[in-house]
């Protein structure tokens, strides 16, 4: 990172972010080209090529270089030279005036006179260490006004971060061996938003690959081809994609004032630097994800299940045979209190949900099982985890429960009532990029205990979970109340009980007056001829 006039640090995040920044293989469908648009391998010892390369050294106003950087950037042999295939920028230790001002380090800051929109780039490199050590191959804008900037004075029109900033690769000596990639623009007001990383144990010791794959759709970032970053955010304006005009290359050493005080020299060697054709984007449509169930008896399609903030057991004998459910085991939802709990699971394929956009289950939640106010609701997540951020878009269907008794549901993304995570998503029924499963019951970041039961799981199969019941559920209101509860729909009769099962009220009218008692939350049991259905109600 090499940001302009804004002092934002935040990338000494010693662990990648959960599920942004875990390294993968690319594709093997993705075809990379190999016609080669400009290079530098660095094989003339001495001086570099001063018609592929510029050095930065005028400082900025203030007399110190950004982020509190406390080296001079010279164009000396001492900081910048080739040899044996290979160029090196050298930071030093050493006091040195240049400009008025007198540092105690130098280092070396290099711009290439090539500029480039869109093409994959890959820089081979190894790193310095040390503490306060900050070496970067990143790239700005060809319109940046900066002042001292190889482009700056016959292109420069646009500030920091309007122009766009991408950090190919940054280290700090701080957090050895962890590289990022990220960028900057103005809908992040330059700050490092988006990023992602990997650890390599031989950063130092070794040469690595650092490629970048950029066209007009996305950024892919890598290291010895394992993808550790994709920046492609749905809506590409001003504001998140200034990147669909040239940029050029920057090479440098930045020295922290953190810098130990054992150091005395140390370099980036860089043994190339290659542009190739950008990889075109895939037009070839994802594989779509079909039969897809899970009956919890091992006849399931889905291979794992994972839990986040919860317990979850996919094998648990059935307490609550019934006539709706008799199989012999289920999976078992216990939410012990955590801000997020939830259970899921990934697909290889995409769901397509303009051909088929119905997930149905059964569910059991047991009344003893609750904790707190929590609303009785199911909400069914499907995620998308294309984009190089994974679930950077989610679209959501929340369906309320009757406790106490399995219920058969259907999340309809045609016909239900949705939630999308970005109000610019697209109608879910239009797409074909989900495919993680995501299931919570009661509310996100709700503290309280809910155990659930889970059983035939269906996403277009043949394993039929049988059509949602059309029976008269009935309602009561209002819910909380400071009194009179009405109840609405077929009763014979309707029962208040105590959150531990003890029956408190019993009335065969459609109105119930509970004002004489104290609050809290209480079981409202509404008995019919064919059921007896359980809800929970707040006195307030």
């Amino acid at each position: 990172m090499r940001l302009f006039y804004v002092r934002i640090l935040f990338s000494f995040v010693m662990l990648p972010l959960s599920g942004q920044t875990v390294p993968k293989k690319q594709s093997a469908q993705q075809k990379t080209s190999d016609v080669l648009l400009w290079s530098d391998e660095f094989d003339t010892d001495g001086v570099i090529d001063d018609t592929k390369w510029f050095h930065q050294t005028k400082l900025p106003a203030g007399g110190s270089w950004y982020n509190g950087e406390i080296q001079h950037y010279t164009d000396r042999l001492d900081n910048t030279y080739v040899s044996n295939g290979i160029l090196y920028l050298v930071a030093k230790k050493e006091s040195f005036n240049d400009q008025g001002y007198t540092k105690q380090y130098t280092s070396a800051r290099l711009n290439s006179k090539y500029v480039l929109q869109y093409g994959r780039i890959a820089i081979r490199a190894k790193l310095p260490t040390g503490i306060g050590t900050w070496p970067a191959l990143w790239m700005l804008g060809q319109n940046i006004t900066e002042d001292g900037g190889y482009w700056a004075n016959s292109h420069g029109t646009t500030p920091w971060p309007a122009c766009g900033e991408i950090d190919i690769m940054e280290h700090w000596g701080t957090n050895q061996n962890y590289v990022q990639s990220a960028m900057h623009t103005p809908s992040s007001f330059g700050g490092t938003v988006n990023h992602g990383g990997q650890s390599i144990p031989t950063v130092s010791t070794e040469f690595h690959t650092y490629e970048l794959d950029w066209n007009a759709e996305r950024m892919i970032f890598s290291v010895d081809g394992v993808v550790h970053y994709t920046y492609n955010p749905e809506i590409k304006d001003a504001n998140t994609w200034p990147y669909d005009a040239p940029q050029y290359f920057l090479f440098n050493i930045a020295i922290q004032p953190s810098i130990a005080a054992s150091f005395t020299e140390d370099a980036m060697e860089i043994d190339y630097i290659r542009v190739y054709e950008a990889t075109a984007t895939e037009v070839t449509p994802p594989e779509t994800a079909t039969n897809i169930h899970d009956d919890f008896e091992g006849n399931g399609t889905i291979t794992t299940w994972a839990e986040d903030a919860c317990e979850m057991d996919t094998a648990f004998a059935n307490p609550y045979k019934e006539t709706m459910n008799t199989s012999n085991t289920v999976l078992k939802y216990d939410d012990t209190g955590g801000a997020y709990a939830n259970i899921r699971f990934d697909t290889s394929a995409n769901f397509d949900l303009t051909a088929n956009n119905t997930f149905s289950l059964q569910v059991y939640v047991p009344s003893n099982g609750i904790t707190g106010t929590q609303p009785n609701q199911l909400s069914l997540k499907l995620q998308d985890g294309s984009q190089g951020s994974p679930w950077l878009t989610q679209c959501e269907i929340i369906k309320p429960l009757v406790l106490d008794q399995w219920q058969e549901i259907v999340f309809d993304f045609e016909n239900d009532n949705y939630i999308n995570l970005n109000e610019n998503s697209p109608d879910p029924i239009t797409r074909s990029d989900f495919n993680r499963v995501v299931l919570q019951f009661n509310s996100e970041n709700n503290a309280d205990k809910v155990v659930a039961y889970i059983d035939a799981f269906v996403y277009d199969d043949i394993l039929s979970v049988g059509k949602l019941q059309t029976q008269n559920i009935p309602s009561f209101y209002p819910n909380p109340t400071k009194g009179k509860l009405t109840i609405e729909g077929p009763m014979e009769k309707v029962e208040l009980l105590s959150v531990g099962g003890q029956k408190i009220l019993e009335s065969k009218t459609n109105e119930l007056d509970i004002s004489f008692l104290p609050k809290g939350v209480y079981l409202l049991r509404v008995v019919t001829s064919s059921s007896a259905e359980t809800f929970r109600v707040l006195k307030s």
